[in-house]
Formats: structure tokens, sequence, C-alpha cells
């Protein structure tokens, strides 16, 4: 089944053409006075429609059979109806329109274009499915890759209003060039003419995804929090340490116990900056860059290894002058603080995990390597650019979080994007951790995810309550998303304070249920219902087709 894993973006992205196409050939049949020329461009819009319907149900049984990488419960009703509307449109209007005119051509008289040949071709029916298609797709495509937090009803209802002016502006226009062409039994079809309805069509286009967009990117920025409310007037230490080929750069704030804060994929201290900022007044907190990013620099031949990152942590905490501390990390620096707990126990007073990316726990494994043999593949091929734009969208971290990044943070990071895709990223994501040996060097281990994480079901979150499980640890919900340290320093801060301090373990679904949408169990539960169904049928290829044959 790993072929099929990972289709649902260029699924979309074909069916998107395929509207294009359909849009183009309806739109275009009008201007065409020959008699043959109607009959095969009619003839190609009958087999396009049918190549949608084909691509619609693969993309449902895509999502329903949870093989895509970007489906998200709380999302796939509006992307449902976004799907089925136009095509039943095209099934109920459009193609009766389609048997109507082959029905004419078949039994006009030498082979001549009819009046009702051209009324079939011009009325709004045969047109406007497969014209607002095209608008309708885009808005899926946006809806679908574009990471929201938590729905509201706006995010809901934006989109249909949106169609909703959209349907009445090419009612209006195409309703306009019906009554020309009924009037004058012919319409121009000059160059400027030409230029002119693609010019149309085009602003269009580009409007209602500029205001979708922005709609959509303005509700979720109302979620953050604006950064100035978590800068403090804190003193930074700053260092470096020689390890193994490395100088590693390193900041220390504040006074009291030590923390530890090791960071994940792009591997800039910046990234703690803001909660490093808050804590300051209750821990020593360390933070700094690993090696081969930003100022900490690595000569020598790139050849990464979980091992090498644990010692350069504690090569760190050493160098603040502690042999133990409290140890926070996220996402791949959750990877290593845990690989830290199984070779270096005597350092931990206790570990607080974070979204580890540990995909091998997940019963949906083969798909998440797929993805990430996906991301290699695109980075060989087109650049590392391209891959880890791959892997952002994967992430679906909310935009509020790149909003609200310390000033000096995204040139440094930026330039980071290289050593995560091509040196870290493939022995990072086949990490497993020594459950037994850890459990036997009996290290507080807490395990911890954020609410919108788990509640959008993504990877690097659902592998937290089943490490929690095994490791037989704590689970606390963190505030946010993956980088909510970012949009929500206050907040964040709180709750890792607390989850170190021996904070009171919190339920999954307490946590999460009063976020999700409404019809989301509704929406899982028929999900979970036809996956059975089709593997059902997968699985008994003959029974089925001899059930079948009964009726």
């Amino acid at each position: 089944m790993s072929v099929f894993h990972g289709l649902d973006v260029p699924l979309m992205i074909l069916l998107l053409l395929i509207w294009i196409s359909n849009g183009w050939i309806s739109g275009r049949l009008i201007f065409i006075s020959e008699f043959n020329q109607i009959r095969k461009y009619t003839a190609a819009l009958s087999i396009l429609s049918i190549i949608l319907l084909l691509l619609i149900v693969f993309i449902i049984l895509e999502a329903i059979l949870g093989l895509g990488y970007l489906f998200e419960n709380d999302k796939m009703p509006l992307i449902y109806t976004l799907l089925l509307l136009p095509l039943l449109g095209v099934i109920f209007f459009s193609v009766p329109k389609i048997k109507s005119i082959f029905h004419e051509m078949n039994n006009a008289p030498n082979d001549e274009i009819s009046k009702n040949i051209r009324q079939f071709i011009t009325s709004l029916p045969f047109v406007l499915p497969f014209q607002l298609g095209i608008y309708v797709t885009i808005m899926n495509l946006c809806f679908f890759l574009f990471p929201f937090g938590f729905l509201s009803f706006i995010d809901y209802a934006t989109p249909y209003i949106l169609l909703l002016f959209i349907f009445l502006v090419l009612w209006f226009r195409y309703r306009h060039r019906q009554r020309v062409i009924l009037e004058q039994n012919h319409m121009k079809n000059s160059l400027w003419n030409r230029l002119w309805r693609t010019s149309i069509s085009l602003v269009l286009a580009v409007v209602s995804l500029v205001v979708y967009l922005t709609m959509a990117v303005t509700a979720t920025m109302s979620n953050g929090v604006s950064e100035e409310s978590s800068k403090k007037n804190v003193k930074v230490h700053r260092g470096y340490v020689k390890i193994e080929g490395a100088n590693l750069y390193y900041e220390v704030r504040g006074e009291g116990p030590p923390l530890l804060m090791i960071p994940g994929g792009g591997g800039d201290a910046g990234f703690y900056t803001y909660v490093a900022n808050i804590l300051a007044d209750r821990y020593q907190v360390i933070t700094y860059d690993r090696r081969g990013n930003s100022r900490s620099k690595w000569s020598g031949p790139h050849n990464f290894e979980l091992s090498q990152q644990t010692r350069d942590a504690v090569a760190v905490l050493r160098a603040t002058h502690h042999n133990s501390a409290y140890v926070f990390g996220n996402s791949g620096g959750a990877i290593f603080a845990l690989e830290m707990a199984e070779k270096y126990p005597n350092m931990i007073k206790a570990v607080v995990v974070h979204e580890p990316p540990i995909v091998k726990v997940l019963p949906d494994q083969k798909k998440w390597l797929t993805l990430f043999s996906d991301i290699d593949e695109s980075s060989n091929r087109l650049g590392a650019e391209f891959a880890n734009t791959q892997f952002a969208f994967a992430l679906g971290i909310p935009a509020s979080a790149f909003t609200h990044i310390p000033e000096d943070f995204q040139g440094r990071n930026g330039k980071n994007i290289e050593i995560l895709i091509n040196n870290e990223m493939q022995p990072s994501i086949h990490y497993m951790p020594n459950i037994e040996k850890i459990k036997r060097n009996k290290v507080k281990v807490i395990m911890a995810a954020g609410e919108l994480s788990l509640a959008k079901e993504r990877f690097y979150a659902r592998t937290a309550p089943i490490l929690a499980q095994q490791l037989q640890a704590k689970l606390v919900i963190f505030p946010g998303h993956h980088l909510s340290y970012f949009d929500m320093p206050k907040k964040w801060a709180e709750a890792l304070d607390k989850a170190i301090k021996g904070g009171s373990e919190v339920t999954l679904k307490l946590a999460t249920i009063c976020h999700i949408c409404f019809f989301d169990d509704f929406i899982q539960y028929i999900n979970s219902t036809y996956a059975q169904l089709i593997y059902l049928i997968l699985e008994n290829p003959k029974t089925t087709m001899g059930f079948l044959g009964f009726f």
C-alpha cells in the first residue's frame, strides 16, 4: 500500500488541472463553428468528466483509508463538500446537456450546427458547473493545504461565502454572454476578445484566492499573542565549548536549578528565547545551537550520530558547571533527550520529552516512513529548500507561530535547512528508544504533547501517549502546537514549569475534546466504517464480486 501513500496533494492538484481543462473546453465551445470540432470537444468534455469522477472517488478513498499526509478530521466535512458540490452540478446539469448535444448532432442534417446545439452549449446549466468547479477546487486546495489552528465557524463559512459571490459573478457573466450569442447567433473570437476573457477569469481566480488566504491568515494570526509580552531584560551569558570537531555556542540565563533545553530541527538556541526569558527567574536556563547549526561550527565530515548529539548536550551542561539538570527536548531535540536518558541517566534530574517524531512506534509507521523517504528523494532531486517546504506542510504549524519569532532568529535558522534535511532527518526518523534500558535507568520521564497537535492527530504528537504507556511515564498536555513557545510563550512556559515540578497528569480526552468540532467524532466513525468496508473488499475480491454479481 506504500505506493498509495501521500497521493493527496498530487491528486488535488491534478483535480484542479482537470477542472481548468473542462472549464476551458466548455467556454471555448461557443466560438467553434465547425461541426466535427464541436463533436471532438464535447467528447473530450465527456471523457474528462469521467476522469473527474474517478479522481474524486480516489481522493475520498485516500482520505478514508488514512493514506494521505495532510488530511485532518476536522477539515474533512468541508473538503468532502467542496469535492462533491461541483461534481454533482456536472452530473445533474452538464451531463444531460452533453447527451442532448450528442443527440442533436447525430440527428443533424448535413452536419449543420442547429440552433438547439448552440443553445445547449451556451446554456448556464451546461457551462456554470464546469466554471464553478475551478474556483471551488482552488478554494478546497487552499483550505486543504493551509495550516489552521482550532477551526471556528468563520473558518468553515468563509469558503461558502466567497463561493456564493463567485457563483453570482459567473452567473451574470455567462448569462450576459448567452444573451449576446443568442441575439447575434455568434460571438467574436478575436485576439483582443480572448485576452479580455482570459484576464477576467485570471483576475477572478486571483482575487478570490487572495481574499480567502487573507481571511484565513488573519483568523489564524488572531490566535497568537504579541511577542512583546514575552520580552524581558534578562542578562544572558554566552560562551563556547569545543567537542569532537565542533565549537558549540550556548547561552545561560537566570539562577536556580539548571534546565537544559535541546532544540529540534534547525538546532538554534533562539527557538527557546522567549521561554528562557520567562523561566529565568525560576531556573538557570541553558540553551545552545546544536553542531553545524547557526553559531555552532562543525569542522570535518558531517557524519550525523544520535550518540554524538547526546555527548554535545553533556558537554554544554558541563561547560556551564553542572553535573546534572532538568532536560527538555522538543521534536528532534526530544529524540536526543531520550537518548540522553538512555546513555547518561545520572546527568538527568527529570526529562520532558515534547512531541518526538519517533514514527516507528505508530501503527501507521509505513506511511510516515514513506513521507520522510519522499522528502529525502525530493532533496536529492530538487534541493533541500523544496524538501523543507514539503516537510513544513506535513508539520502543519499554524501561521501564527511564524509571526512571533525573535528578530535575530530567522536569519540564522534559514541557513540550517540543509543540515536538517540532508544530515539529521533520516537518522532521527529511524530512531527507536531502548525502552527497557530507560526504565531500568529509573530516569523520571515526562511525555508531553500540544493540545492542538493532539486534536489534529499530528504524527509527532501521537507518539507521546504511546511512549508514555511504554515507558510507564506521565503524559502532560501543553498548550498549542509544535512551536507554541513562539506564539504563546507565557502559557507554554508555565506548562513546562508545572511538568518539571510534578504537575498532575492531564487526561488526553478531556484536554482535547472541548476544542474538536462537534461533528468530528461522527466523521471519524464514518471514516473508520468506510475503511473497514474498503479493506474487506481489497482482501476478499472474489467474495465481493460474487456478492455484486448476485444483483
